[in-house]
């Protein structure tokens, strides 16, 4: 597990980046979506990335 590899305070700051970064991916896949247009591959890249974050952030939490 990554979460021994930080202590508490690196833990929660990396905690926070990560959260800040899914949602930025959550507004641009819904932005893009609500407006219609369809770049499926810019759909999946971002889809990808939504799931490589979530790993990370459930790697470094309890």
């Amino acid at each position: 597990m990554i979460y021994y590899l930080f202590n508490d305070k690196e833990r929660m700051q990396l905690e926070d980046l990560l959260k800040n970064e899914i949602n930025v991916v959550k507004d641009l896949l819904s932005r893009d979506e609500g407006l219609g247009n369809v770049n499926w591959i810019k759909i999946r890249a971002l889809q990808e990335r939504n799931e490589l974050l979530l790993g990370l952030l459930n790697k470094i939490s309890r």
